[in-house]
């Protein structure tokens, strides 16, 4: 799929997804990262420095709420409808998340920075 930003998913093009114990489907690994550090600290900001050592400087370097995530917060408001208990696989691909993702790969304002730092063709 040619796009403006030069992403190329290697995951989609292996025909594979992540689908976690709760039924949510992801694009990949990266994402489900991504998602579940989102869900667990919704505010990185707010994280106690020494806290959750492990996760700590690696949430405290990254900013959910830059322009890069407004896809990940979409996908959070839209867990039902990324969810195999509600729709199947193939409602879940055409469904209106995974369409912005898509469009996200044509616009650097939107592009999730996930996207950029894994799949991003030099």
């Amino acid at each position: 799929m040619a796009n403006k930003c030069n992403i190329t998913c290697k995951w989609m093009e292996a025909s594979r997804y992540v689908v976690n114990p709760d039924g949510q489907v992801l694009p990949c690994c990266y994402f489900a990262n991504r998602m579940s550090l989102l869900q667990k600290f919704p505010d990185p900001k707010r994280v106690k420095q020494g806290e959750f050592e492990v996760y700590n400087a690696e949430i405290m370097a990254y900013d959910f709420h830059n322009k890069g995530e407004v896809l990940m917060n979409s996908y959070l408001a839209q867990l039902e409808d990324n969810n195999l208990d509600n729709r199947s696989l193939p409602e879940i691909m055409d469904g209106k998340w995974f369409n912005e993702l898509y469009d996200s790969w044509d616009d650097s304002d939107k592009v999730p920075l996930v996207c950029l730092k894994y799949c991003q063709n030099d």
